[in-house]
C-alpha cells in the first residue's frame, strides 16, 4: 500500500474495557478485588503468579461450585484510584505493584506489576492507569529492536 494522499474512512471496532472470567471451583471474589488467573486457567482473588485479568466490577460466590460454574466481569482497562500510606507528586509516573487482591505497592519486593501512576488524588490516594489487555506484551517486549530490512511490513 502506498502511503495516503487524501482522506480515508476508516471502521473502527469499540474497544471493551471489560471482560467475563469463569470462577474457579470454591473461591469467592468480592467487588473491587484483583483477579487473577491461575495454571488451571479459571479466576481467583489474584495470588503472585497469577496472570492479571481485571478488578472485579461484582461480586462472583463459587464457593460451593465447580470450576467455571459462574463467570465475573471484570475491568480490564482504564484509570483506578489507590490509596497509599503516603504518595509524593515526585511519584507519577512510578510503577506499581499487586501481591494479592487489594495489596498495593511502589516497591516491586516479589509483585506483581499492575500499573502506572498518572495523578494525585491527595497525600494517600493516586490515579493509576492499568491496561490487562496488553501487560503481558508489555512486559515481554525485548529490550533490543529487531533488525529490519527497510521493506513495508503490512500487518
Amino acid at each position: 500500500m502506498a502511503k495516503l494522499t487524501e482522506d480515508v474512512t476508516r471502521i473502527f471496532e469499540t474497544q471493551t474495557d471489560s471482560n467475563a472470567v469463569s470462577v474457579a471451583a470454591g473461591e469467592k471474589i468480592f467487588k473491587g478485588a484483583v483477579v487473577g488467573c491461575s495454571a488451571t486457567g479459571y479466576g481467583r482473588s489474584f495470588q503472585v503468579g497469577d496472570t492479571l485479568m481485571g478488578i472485579a466490577l461484582d461480586s462472583a460466590d463459587n464457593t460451593n461450585g465447580a470450576d467455571g460454574d459462574i463467570k465475573v466481569d471484570v475491568k480490564v482497562s482504564g484509570k483506578i484510584v489507590l490509596e497509599f500510606e503516603s504518595i509524593t507528586q515526585e511519584k507519577i509516573g512510578s510503577s506499581v505493584y499487586v501481591t494479592d487482591d487489594n495489596t498495593f505497592s511502589l516497591e516491586e519486593s516479589g509483585g506483581t506489576y499492575f500499573g502506572t501512576i498518572i495523578r494525585l488524588e491527595d497525600d494517600k490516594n493516586a490515579v493509576v492507569s492499568f491496561d490487562f489487555l496488553n501487560i503481558a506484551k508489555a512486559t515481554t517486549i525485548s529490550e533490543e529492536p529487531e533488525e529490519t530490512t527497510g521493506e513495508d511490513v503490512q500487518p
